[in-house]
């Protein structure tokens, strides 16, 4: 079942990436949803692109050193703590 999910997941990406094919030169889709697996709710997540891998993966890199990797909310936080006498 899981195989069966998961091949789903890759060709409802794999359609939005061709449509957006048609007006870009790469694209690179990464989605999650929350499951339930054995009683506990999990993430799962599906990454597809198409083009030019280096572009992407540069995309990628830039978007991260825009938004970074801390939470927001944690970096609030420990600017507070750090506040503290």
């Amino acid at each position: 079942m899981d195989d069966e999910i998961r091949q789903h997941d890759k060709e409802i990406v794999g359609k939005a990436i061709a449509d957006l094919m048609k007006h870009f030169d790469t694209v690179q889709v990464f989605a999650t949803r929350v499951e339930v697996q054995d009683g506990k709710k999990v993430t799962v997540g599906a990454a597809y692109g198409d083009g030019n891998w280096y572009a992407r993966t540069g995309q990628v890199r830039s978007w991260i050193d825009t938004y970074g990797w801390e939470d927001p909310e944690l970096t609030e936080d420990e600017d507070e703590e750090a506040e503290e006498p």
